[in-house]
């Protein structure tokens, strides 16, 4: 019985050494939670029943299984930064491990200490503790963990592939060459040289051109900025403009006051869009700002926004691009119907719902419009030939939209599935 409590408390303790280390190094919310209470505890019954019965073959599989549950319970996010401080942490206690085995030989040569009771396990599991919550609360540490993340999710899965199988292929050749007078050249042996050849170069293929669309969305996102600098230099221009226009009529006759009456009264419209522009999510404000800005002073246009997330995280290059595209094509079709009518408004919602990333647009609209014939190739409300836009729209199913009129109000809704599930980073 003594045994078996020295044993719960020591796999009590590690565990909860681990999960505090992860709580400080992943800026965990203060709040309690049930899921981590209850696989804590199966973590800590598990690891128990491991160590009490030396299932030796066990342990660093149920520590990688148990752990990055444990610490997703305790905040959600990407496998590959869960799996990151779930090796991390496991490679400095591991450290550490060795410095506790390190004292123990020193002590057993010097004192002659039976060190390996369960009482000193259980002294060494507790100096094991410490030492983690004091790492956990070193600044240098958290920052070294931070950055050396920041390095490691530069390597994306397809640059793993490559290394995995450059070492395999190089690993495969070596057996070849040293067992060359051996070897016999089939079509078996031909058939599987070639196969490697291709997906090799199939990988590289995959590589740079997931390389070249990082720099394309890292080229979008900078391109951004100047659409939010272009708005604030022109409210300059406006403000400014409209200065220099009150102190001309402060001299002008009465003619020449209705002409600069009637100028500004139709230019002096403030719209401070570069606020606006900064909630909505990367690759996604530029175009819309784009879109919308020579509309601004006809039409009356709201944009709503709920992805606190950036977007480029969560999709996929190709899924993005149709995305896009989808939106583009709905918000030309939208602006244009909505310059047209009678109350001229325009709504953009962006959100994520359901491991999905929507844009609503909401539009009024004047002309009769059969939703039965919308996508059709040829059918549009502005004339023949026209109709192209939608009909391509509803093709690619990398994105999906879905139209239909609600109470004299037109919906264009696009969405897309995301790679991973919604997450605060």
């Amino acid at each position: 019985m003594t045994e078996i409590i020295i044993w719960f408390i020591t796999c009590f303790v590690s565990t909860l050494g681990f999960a505090f280390v992860f709580y400080k190094f992943a800026d965990v919310p203060r709040k309690f939670n049930l899921k981590f209470f209850i696989v804590f505890w199966l973590g800590v019954l598990g690891v128990l029943v491991i160590q009490y019965y030396k299932i030796e073959s066990l342990g660093h599989i149920a520590f990688f299984i148990f752990y990055p549950i444990l610490f997703y319970c305790m905040k959600p996010m990407p496998f590959k930064k869960l799996f990151y401080y779930v090796v991390v942490i496991w490679l400095y206690a591991t450290a550490l491990d060795l410095i506790a085995m390190l004292i123990v030989s020193s002590v057993y040569h010097l004192y002659k200490i039976d060190v390996y009771s369960y009482s000193f396990e259980c002294i060494l599991t507790f100096f094991v503790f410490i030492i983690m919550i004091i790492f956990s609360y070193s600044k240098r540490v958290k920052i070294f963990t931070a950055n050396l993340y920041k390095r490691l999710d530069k390597i994306s899965y397809l640059d793993c592939s490559l290394i995995i199988f450059s070492i395999f292929a190089l690993t495969m050749s070596v057996i070849m060459f040293l067992n060359l007078s051996n070897l016999r050249i089939n079509i078996l042996l031909l058939i599987i040289v070639g196969l490697m050849f291709i997906v090799f170069v199939g990988l590289v293929k995959f590589i740079i051109s997931n390389r070249e669309n990082k720099t394309f969305l890292k080229i979008l996102k900078d391109n951004n900025e100047f659409y939010i600098k272009m708005e604030e230099e022109n409210r300059i221009f406006r403000h400014n403009l409209n200065a220099k226009l009150l102190s001309v009529k402060s001299v002008a006759n009465k003619d020449a006051k209705k002409l600069l009456d009637n100028f500004m009264l139709k230019n002096s419209r403030s719209i401070n869009f570069s606020k606006n522009i900064k909630e909505i999510p990367y690759g996604l404000n530029g175009i819309i700002y784009e879109k919308t800005y020579p509309f601004m002073d006809k039409i009356e246009i709201k944009i709503i926004n709920n992805v606190t997330f950036d977007i480029f995280k969560v999709l996929q290059p190709i899924k993005y691009n149709v995305l896009v595209e989808k939106m583009v094509i709905a918000l030309d079709n939208a602006l244009e119907a909505c310059a047209n009518s009678d109350k001229k408004v325009l709504e953009i919602n962006i959100s994520s719902q359901n491991s999905f990333i929507v844009v609503e647009i909401r539009n009024t609209f004047s002309n009769f419009i059969n939703l039965d014939c919308i996508g059709n190739s040829g059918y549009s409300t502005k004339g023949k030939l026209r109709g192209l836009g939608i009909f391509s729209a509803l093709r690619d199913n990398e994105a999906t939209l879905n139209i239909k009129i609600v109470n004299g109000i037109f919906i264009s809704k696009i969405s897309t599935k995301i790679k991973v599930a919604k997450y605060k980073d």
